[in-house]
């Protein structure tokens, strides 16, 4: 192949996900993290949040016939990868489930929202069994925290999770951020459990900071990117789980009124030095 074959197009990744007023998590995380990874971003949004310091205070849904419009016009473009974050409902997550049934061949990374750290409700109780029988045996990874991992499979219990990911197909990275790990003394660490045909602990240093809203998202949108650009989903989860460690670490010293968002761009606007005269 000659250089002017080469395509020099970024893959697209498509997020379908809920609007964020704060900007810090979903479709605003989304695009951020897409963009950063060095991908391009195209959208389907479920709904549209007001988000506060406070927690979420307002969640307005799309239409069935306004999602499914989105999202059929996104996929003439031919993602390489789609990442599925907030459905709101039972309706939203069948169309999603409707159309996806069409693509079979296209990665999709699910990040299975159910409730925001706030405890506001982001899927109603049919949504999430249209989650678990619809989407969750479709997706090529889940990346529920311990919570979901409850409501979805009734516990969060490794060997289930390993049997139910042997039985569909799919992978798991059971994210450990809500949970406390506290190894060798005082040293605090964060473990992701990657479930595929074996089972993996992911261990890292917890970054201590306010501003991790929108992690999450953040994850799940960079292992869609990763998965986009070629890489393996075990080079996907490692690379990703890189990048949120250091955007978080980057954004610790930002002064936020609550919770604040993650510093997605962290590689962006550092001194480069100018060139000299050979």
């Amino acid at each position: 192949m000659t250089a002017a074959t080469l395509s020099t197009k970024s893959p697209i990744v498509l997020t379908i996900a809920g609007s964020d007023t704060s900007g810090g998590a979903g479709i605003q995380a989304d695009l951020k993290t897409i963009s950063a990874c060095g991908a391009y971003g195209m959208t389907a949004i479920t709904a549209i949040t007001v988000q506060k310091p406070s927690g979420v205070s307002a969640v307005w849904p799309v239409t069935s016939e306004q999602l499914g419009e989105q999202i059929e016009a996104a996929l003439t473009y031919q993602p390489a990868a789609i990442k599925i974050g907030m459905l709101g409902n039972a309706g939203l997550a069948n169309v999603v489930a409707d159309i996806l049934a069409g693509h079979p061949d296209i990665p999709l990374v699910l990040d299975t929202i159910i409730r925001s750290t706030s405890g506001a409700v982001l899927l109603d109780s049919p949504g999430v069994q249209a989650l678990r029988e619809r989407l969750l045996p479709r997706a090529t990874i889940i990346t529920p925290n311990h919570q979901e991992a409850r409501e979805l499979f009734g516990n969060a219990d490794e060997a289930a999770l390993w049997a139910w990911a042997k039985n569909t197909g799919a992978a798991l990275l059971l994210t450990g951020g809500d949970s406390a790990l506290t190894l060798a003394g005082d040293l605090r660490f964060c473990t992701d459990i990657f479930i595929s045909s074996d089972i993996e602990h992911l261990t890292s240093p917890r970054v201590e900071t306010q501003n991790h809203h929108g992690t999450g998202c953040t994850l799940s949108a960079a292992i869609a990117t990763f998965i986009a650009h070629g890489f393996s989903l075990p080079e996907s989860v490692q690379y990703a789980r890189q990048y949120v460690q250091q955007a978080l670490r980057a954004a610790a010293n930002q002064s936020w009124q609550g919770n604040g968002p993650l510093n997605h761009f962290f590689a962006f606007g550092k001194p480069v030095k100018p060139e000299t005269a050979a």
